[in-house]
C-alpha cells in the first residue's frame, strides 16, 4: 500500500519504526498530486513518531524541481508571500491556464518554465497559449512553447547564474557563474527588474548583492544570513537565530506549503472532475483500465537531447505493467502499444516489473515523443492499453 491509498498505513508503519529512535522520512512532493489523503497520512505518521520533538529526526522533502524550496520560501506560491508570510491570493498555474481560456488574462510570462512540455493536460495548454494576447518567455533553448512567444528573452544556463540556491533541508549556498554570458545577455534578475520598473513597480535591484538583500529584508528567517556567514559549505537557515521569525500557522498564509505541492503540479480539482473510466460496448470484451502514474526521468529535457555527448541517454517513452497485467493483455517487454485515455494517446515500448502492482501503470513525463503529460489533467487517470500490430 501506499500513502493516500484506500487504506490506512500511517498506523501500521509507525508502530514498525516506533522503536527506530530518531527517524527521517523522505517523501517525494508528488504523493499530494492527487488530494490531501496522502498529505494527511504522512502527517499522522510524523505525529505518531513525534518527529518534531526528537533529534536529529523529521520530514525530508524531495521537490520535484531544484530550489523549490528556496522559491517557495521567497513568495512563489499562489497563496504567500515572502517567508510563507499572509498574502493576497493569486493563481496556481492550472488556474492561470483556465483563465487565459476564458479570457479573464490575456498576457503571461513564463520564466524557464515550458507547460507544452512539463505541465499536465497538453492540449489544454496549447489552447490557452494560443488564446492569449501576449506570452513573454523565459527559455534557454528553442521549444514549442516559445515558438508561441511574442517576446523571448534568453534565460542563463547555470554554469552562468549568480545568487543563492536553497537545498530541501534549508540550506542556502552561494551559486557562482562559471561560465561567461554569450553576446548581449544579461542577468535574469536585471531583466526582470527592468520590466517589473516599466509596469511601475521599482524594485531597488540591480546587481546581486542588492538581489541578496533584498531576499533576506523580505524573509524574515533569513534574515541573519549573510554572504560571509554562507561560505564555501552554507548554512540552514534554521540553525541561525532568525529561526525564530518563521510565522506561526495564525500568522502564516494557510495551507500554503500543501497547496503549493498539489496546486503547482496540476491536480486541481476534487475527484469529482477525474475522468470516468471508458465503459467498453457489449459487442466488445470489457478493456481492462490501470491507474496511470507517472515520474519524470532524470534525463527527460533539451539539455540531454541537445548535449552531443549525452544524446544516448535521452529516454524513449516505456511503459511499465506487472506480470500479472502483461499477461491479461497479452503483452511481452518490447512490445509496441498505445496507451490511451479520453481521446489522447501515446505510444510506448511495454516493459514488465515484477514488483508492480497489479491495476497499475507507469510512464514517463517530459519526454520529446509520447510524453505521458499529454494524458494528464489535473487528476486520476485511467488508461487503456492496446498492443500496435507491427
Amino acid at each position: 500500500a501506499a500513502l493516500g491509498g484506500a487504506e490506512n498505513v500511517a498506523s501500521p508503519l509507525a508502530e514498525s519504526l516506533r522503536d527506530a529512535g530518531s527517524v527521517v522520512v523522505v517523501w517525494g512532493e508528488r504523493i499530494v498530486r492527487e488530494g490531501d489523503a496522502a498529505a494527511g497520512a504522512l502527517l499522522e505518521l510524523a505525529a505518531a513518531l513525534n518527529v518534531a520533538g526528537a533529534d536529529g529526526a523529521g520530514l525530508l522533502e524531495v521537490p520535484d524541481f531544484a530550489n523549490a524550496r528556496g522559491l517557495r520560501e521567497a513568495g512563489c506560491l499562489p497563496d504567500a508571500g515572502p517567508g510563507l508570510s499572509a498574502a493576497d491570493p493569486g493563481m496556481s498555474s492550472e488556474e492561470i491556464r483556465a483563465a487565459l481560456e476564458s479570457g479573464e488574462l490575456g498576457a503571461l510570462v513564463l520564466f524557464g518554465v515550458d507547460p507544452l512540455r512539463d505541465f499536465p493536460d497538453t492540449p489544454a495548454w496549447e489552447a490557452a497559449l494560443t488564446a492569449a494576447e501576449f506570452v513573454v518567455s523565459f527559455s534557454m533553448f528553442e521549444t514549442q512553447t516559445s515558438g508561441k512567444a511574442n517576446v523571448v528573452f534568453p534565460l542563463e544556463s547555470h554554469a552562468e547564474k549568480d545568487g543563492t540556491v536553497t537545498h530541501p533541508d534549508g540550506r542556502l549556498q552561494r551559486v557562482r557563474p562559471s561560465a561567461s554570458r554569450p553576446g548581449d545577455i544579461r542577468p535574469n534578475f536585471q531583466v526582470l527588474a527592468e520590466l517589473s520598473t516599466a509596469l511601475g513597480h521599482d524594485t531597488g535591484i540591480t546587481s546581486q548583492p542588492t538581489a541578496f538583500a533584498a531576499l533576506t529584508q523580505a524573509v524574515p528567517f533569513y534574515s541573519a544570513i549573510t554572504e560571509e556567514s554562507i561560505g564555501g559549505r552554507g548554512i540552514r537557515w534554521q540553525d541561525t537565530q532568525a529561526s525564530a521569525n518563521v510565522p506561526s500557522a495564525s500568522e502564516s498564509a494557510g495551507g500554503a506549503s500543501e497547496r503549493f505541492a498539489r496546486e503547482e503540479n496540476g491536480a486541481i480539482g476534487d475527484s469529482s472532475t477525474a475522468p470516468q473510466r471508458r465503459v467498453a460496448s457489449e459487442e466488445a470484451p470489457p478493456a481492462l483500465s490501470l491507474a496511470l502514474g507517472t515520474y519524470r526521468d532524470l534525463w527527460a529535457g533539451p539539455i540531454t537531447e541537445l548535449n552531443p555527448p549525452l544524446k544516448f541517454l535521452a529516454p524513449e517513452q516505456r511503459v511499465e505493467v506487472s506480470l500479472a497485467d502483461a499477461d491479461r493483455l497479452n503483452l511481452s517487454s518490447g512490445d509496441t502499444v498505445k496507451v490511451a485515455q479520453n481521446g489522447s494517446s501515446v505510444n510506448a515500448r511495454v516493459l514488465i516489473r515484477e514488483r508492480m502492482s497489479d491495476g497499475v501503470c507507469f510512464l514517463s513525463e517530459g519526454t520529446a515523443a509520447n510524453n505521458a503529460n499529454a494524458l494528464l489533467n489535473g487528476g486520476p487517470v485511467s488508461v487503456e492499453i492496446t498492443k500496435v500490430e507491427a
